[in-house]
């Protein structure tokens, strides 16, 4: 069974910062880095009869670092699915895998080259084949699933707010513990990795902590409760960060799962 997948990118630096240190893999487009970055939503229809992949890199570090450490990671993913995108038997999670350790080389090799003293990106990535698709994700960019009305979070959170909530220090923004770039020789990149069964209908969201950290749950499922088209939902989901601040950069990618048929 195969899915047709309708899918829309979004990304802007906001009212706030100067530069837009966020990238994208968008099914084979990566995007590049030093150019501008505020751009109008495009997109492109696919099929699940293969492998399709889409993801958000929201890039740490000052002086431009995270602008390349996240353009790195995403340029990371266009050269996996480069070399296995014609390989049938390869498993998904398997994909996934090498396309973290070859992120995560890339930013540590220009970490060494440049000397800085912190540089790396969160990702969070969406693969779909056939009837289901395999969410992943390092860091706090989320991903999100709105079905027949309801909306929940896939992804998961690599960050300290347990401890920062037992500490009742509920203002203070929580730190990243997992992100591309880590130290090898320290602790490891361990991505959250799992499958999901997609249903026709299905709405699944990617995007950077400059949407969430603004833009509620709650408002999040409204906007997908009405009825619509992808660039008036993003257009929402867009006008509601704004009307908040839109104080850090923020990438979007909103995937729908349209009609099915048997093979």
């Amino acid at each position: 069974m195969a899915y047709m997948i309708d899918a829309r990118v979004l990304s802007y630096r906001g009212k706030v910062r100067e530069n837009n240190e966020d990238s994208y893999y968008f099914d084979g487009v990566c995007s590049e880095i030093g150019q501008p970055r505020d751009q109008e939503i495009s997109g492109k229809r696919c099929s699940t009869r293969n492998y399709h992949c889409f993801g958000v890199f929201d890039g740490m570090g000052g002086c431009m670092h995270g602008e390349q450490a996240s353009f790195l990671a995403a340029r990371s993913v266009y050269y996996t699915w480069r070399i296995y995108e014609k390989v049938e038997a390869i498993e998904p999670e398997t994909l996934l895998a090498e396309a973290y350790e070859r992120m995560n080389r890339a930013v540590l090799r220009r970490l060494e080259q440049i000397k800085c003293g912190q540089m790396g990106s969160t990702a969070a990535l969406l693969l779909f084949h056939r009837d289901f698709v395999v969410v992943s994700n390092v860091g706090d960019s989320r991903i999100f699933r709105f079905r027949n009305g309801d909306g929940s979070m896939l992804s998961q959170d690599h960050t300290d707010w347990k401890i920062l909530e037992m500490m009742k220090l509920q203002n203070e923004k929580p730190q990243l513990t997992q992100y591309i770039g880590m130290n090898e020789e320290g602790m490891v990149v361990e991505p959250f990795v799992k499958r999901f069964a997609i249903q026709q209908g299905d709405y699944y969201l990617i995007c950077s902590d400059g949407l969430t950290d603004l833009v509620s749950l709650d408002q999040m499922k409204q906007v997908f409760a009405e009825k619509g088209s992808l660039e008036e939902k993003m257009k929402q989901l867009y006008d509601l960060s704004w009307e908040a601040g839109a104080t850090d950069n923020t990438t979007m990618i909103l995937c729908r799962i349209r009609k099915r048929w048997e093979k």
